[in-house]
């Protein structure tokens, strides 16, 4: 629990919305803000949609990479958290094929262990 809070403080902290207390402006204005979620661990899918929804986020999750870059909401998403580790595209592919694609948003990796050469990819 304590990562996915965490992980909620990065998004509010890059999409410039400050946490507000329920119903607060600040709440109410995070609601207009999208973020999409890839990851294949179903409970950590839901777990992150679930926190992000309870502090006003739009929140789309997908199972997959694939599922991700297929999104509608893809292209007006205000902020992306990828798993590293998913079938199919890994989240660094999706991070290339999002930046090919022309889409800015930052991203948000959940990995395990993080070594050099996996965070030097990512940057």
């Amino acid at each position: 629990m304590r990562q996915i809070k965490a992980i909620a403080r990065h998004i509010r902290r890059y999409i410039g919305v400050d946490r507000g207390e329920p119903g607060s402006a600040a709440n109410m204005f995070s609601a207009d803000r999208i973020v999409l979620v890839a990851d294949d661990d179903s409970a950590v899918r839901d777990a992150l949609k679930f926190s992000l929804e309870l502090d006003g986020f739009t929140v789309h999750a997908c199972r997959n990479g694939e599922a991700l870059l297929a999104h509608p909401s893809l292209p007006t998403c205000d902020c992306i958290v990828l798993d590293y580790r998913m079938p199919g595209l890994n989240g660094l592919q999706v991070l290339w094929k999002l930046r090919a694609a022309g889409i800015k948003a930052p991203v948000i990796f959940i990995a395990g262990p993080v070594t050099r050469a996996l965070r030097d990819q990512a940057i």
